[in-house]
């Protein structure tokens, strides 16, 4: 079943997070393993480009993020 991700989840996944629970790491791993379409809202792009410009989010993790 396809996912939906809300902004945190999505980035904490990207970028590894020990905050992004086990149940949704296997949700989110599984659907990314299996092809399964994963989703994100574009509301939660902008919202990264905030947190990146108010230094929230080093804009160097984005480099690290995995493929």
């Amino acid at each position: 079943m396809p996912a939906v991700l809300d902004t945190h989840a999505a980035v904490w996944y990207l970028l590894d997070s020990q905050k992004l629970s086990q149940p949704a790491y296997s949700v989110i791993d599984g659907a990314a393993t299996s092809g399964t379409p994963t989703y994100i809202s574009a509301v939660s792009l902008v919202e990264v480009v905030y947190l990146v410009e108010r230094g929230c989010i080093a804009r160097r993790r984005f480099r690290q993020v995995r493929k």
